[in-house]
């Protein structure tokens, strides 16, 4: 598994070998909901409040380390 910031020198990996950094991907998200299009400001909300409440659960962690909430 690699682990990357979303650098195009990791294109050449399968898909399924790579874990992007969440922040990253927040960002990119995050400008898609400023593009023009039919559905970008849908999927670039959904995606960025998924992100979000993950950040938000993980921050819980270190309070209360109920791990139940993980596997949903």
């Amino acid at each position: 598994m690699i682990s990357s910031d979303d650098l195009s020198v990791y294109n050449g990996y399968p898909v399924k070998a790579q874990q992007k950094c969440l922040a990253r991907l927040r960002r990119h998200f995050k400008r898609l909901l400023q593009l023009p299009g039919e559905n970008n400001q849908a999927i670039g909300k959904a995606f960025k409040d998924l992100i979000d409440e993950g950040f938000r659960h993980y921050s819980q962690w270190p309070k209360n380390q109920e791990s139940d909430s993980y596997r949903l």
